[in-house]
């Protein structure tokens, strides 16, 4: 199971552990948020492409929300069972860090990258 790591550091840019993850349809994704920034309280995945349905089981299919405690949280998606694929699937979201659990202001945000390949 991928596993997407996340670092918002106490002040500077956000990082990824590995920028680029390949994963194949279906398969479960374990997304685990680092912060030593005290001012971050949650933080926001979205997708930017419609079918990207990584977050099922939520209203919105394509973004998950979840609040930040003692400077962690790990989340679930999984890959959605895209159709038949002519080349490798790209997709691109945003990770977004706010300073309240709900509303608040967007603190950080940083854009990595889910491929999933052609069978």
């Amino acid at each position: 199971m991928p596993e997407i790591q996340i670092i918002f550091p106490k002040s500077g840019k956000p990082s990824v552990v590995q920028p680029a993850e390949v994963a194949t349809r279906g398969e479960p994704i374990t997304w685990v948020i680092y912060s030593t920034n005290p001012k971050i309280r949650s933080v926001e995945v979205e997708f930017h492409d419609p079918e990207a349905k990584f977050f099922s089981n939520t209203s919105t299919q394509t973004k998950r929300r979840v609040a930040v405690k003692g400077g962690q949280v790990d989340f679930y998606g999984h890959v959605p069972a895209y159709g038949k694929l002519s080349e490798p699937k790209l997709a691109k979201y945003t990770v977004r860090a706010f300073n309240k659990v709900k509303g608040g202001k967007k603190i950080e945000e940083i854009d990595p990258v889910i491929i999933t390949p052609r069978p």
